[in-house]
């Protein structure tokens, strides 16, 4: 089990900085890369239109990368991060970052490693588990949780009561 919860990770400031700009925001894009869940409630990073929010998402990208590296002892580089919302009695189903849950590749097979960072916690639910290693993550602003994106790692999402908003990378 590969699973790192990185308490305090981002300022609990730089958090809420991300998610008032976030949760302003009122027009997501439609995006589909196999995830139409996502639709309308995400933010990529090339889509960030505010100056000081991509700085900080940036610096943020930058410094989970070198965490990732030490941590897995890999050459790594990231290649997606969003922000998103999930509105009230939203969930995720079980699944990899980086196959299918048939073990078959899917769109993110280059996936190495996935990490989530919580923007607020006032909410209810929206734990990350690893159905696997019975394991859950408790949500707490400014936590990453940094694992393995194979199949050995597959996770979900607790039903929220409120709204919740993260920052995959």
């Amino acid at each position: 089990m590969e699973i790192y919860e990185l308490s305090n990770f981002v300022e609990l400031h730089t958090c809420d900085l991300i998610h008032d700009w976030l949760a302003s925001h009122k027009n997501f894009e439609p995006i589909n890369k196999g995830c139409s869940g996502f639709d309308n409630r995400t933010i990529p990073f090339n889509k960030i239109n505010n100056v000081e929010i991509k700085r900080l998402v940036n610096v943020f990208r930058f410094n989970i990368t070198l965490e990732a590296r030490k941590l897995f002892s890999e050459l790594l580089y990231p290649d997606y991060t969003d922000l998103v919302y999930w509105p009230d009695g939203e969930a995720m189903n079980v699944h990899a970052d980086s196959c299918w849950l048939d073990g078959l590749p899917n769109y993110c097979a280059h996936r190495y490693s996935a990490a989530v960072t919580y923007l607020n916690d006032n909410y209810k639910g929206g734990e990350t588990y690893f159905p696997k290693f019975n394991y859950r993550v408790k949500p707490q602003k400014g936590k990453v949780v940094l694992f393995l994106a194979d199949l050995d790692h597959q996770h979900g999402v607790t039903s929220i009561t409120g709204n919740r908003y993260t920052m995959p990378i």
